[in-house]
């Protein structure tokens, strides 16, 4: 899996922490690896963050990004 370059998410995650919100960062599959592998790994995280598994509560989830990917999870 090809890492994003340290700048992107990290940003977002920092202001919202900031703000008193809990914030993740989710890293997904990139080129070579075609649509759908990105949306999948994305949903997969968004999949951990509600069940929870990470030990806080989260009443609501919210979707920030600069991607197609943020995009399609914003719609689903």
């Amino acid at each position: 899996m090809r890492e994003l370059p340290p700048h992107e998410g990290e940003g977002y995650a920092r202001w919202l922490s900031g703000l008193g919100i809990h914030a993740f960062v989710l890293s997904y599959r990139l080129l070579p690896d075609r649509f759908p592998a990105p949306l999948e790994d994305a949903r997969a995280g968004l999949d951990h963050i509600r069940n929870g598994d990470h030990g806080l509560d989260v009443g609501g989830v919210g979707v920030i990004g600069s991607a197609r990917v943020a995009n399609s999870l914003a719609c689903s």
